[in-house]
């Protein structure tokens, strides 16, 4: 396996994990603890995700594997989710709904508490466009998506880390460049109203 690479541990399987090659476009998956690795078949990634590589040590890798699923691991590359539920055979990207987060280019991400009667994890992502950047939340997968700050909280748009709770839904975490540690949780909802 090339060097530097950044390695993902399965949430489930003790024994699986998954490497990132971002300079390669290829992605390797253990079987052994991480001891050796083969490389994935990884259908449907882009040819080139060398600008995907995090800029610097402290910023968190674009690569999460699902908790509770053995398996499932979610990217972000060129800006956009990539979505493997069978030991990175096969990807799927998102396409969301709305044409404007179309355009949306996603820098950092993390996985919560799916929402009610779903079976996959809720995404917690910060993505800029042309004119501003806001923090996000979908419970589909990245097609629908809505922005759970306001132009009065954005903390000088410096977002280090963001993850949703694994136990409760719709609670974020989100790690400042200097400014501190925030969490929020969702306003209640109107009877009848659904969710994002």
């Amino acid at each position: 396996m090339p060097g530097r690479t950044y390695a993902v541990a399965d949430k489930v399987d003790p024994l699986a994990w998954y490497a990132i090659d971002y300079a390669g476009a290829r992605i390797f998956v253990s079987r052994d603890g991480a001891k050796t690795f083969t490389q994935a078949l990884a259908q449907g990634l882009p040819a080139n995700i060398a600008n995907s590589r995090p800029a610097a040590r402290e910023f968190q890798p674009m690569a999460a594997a699902t908790p509770g699923t053995a398996g499932e691991l979610w990217l972000i590359l060129e800006g956009r989710f990539f979505h493997t539920s069978d030991d990175a055979r096969t990807f799927v990207a998102s396409t969301p709904v709305d044409p404007v987060l179309r355009r949306t280019y996603f820098v950092s991400f993390g996985l919560g508490k799916a929402a009610p009667d779903v079976h996959v994890p809720t995404l917690y992502a910060f993505g800029v466009t042309k004119t501003f950047g806001g923090l996000w939340r979908s419970t589909d997968a990245g097609a629908r998506w809505l922005r759970i700050n306001d132009d009065a909280h954005q903390w000088g748009l410096r977002y280090r880390v963001i993850t949703g709770d694994p136990r409760l839904f719709g609670r974020i975490y989100l790690a400042t460049d200097g400014r501190g540690i925030f969490y929020g949780d969702p306003l209640p909802q109107p009877m009848g109203a659904g969710v994002h």
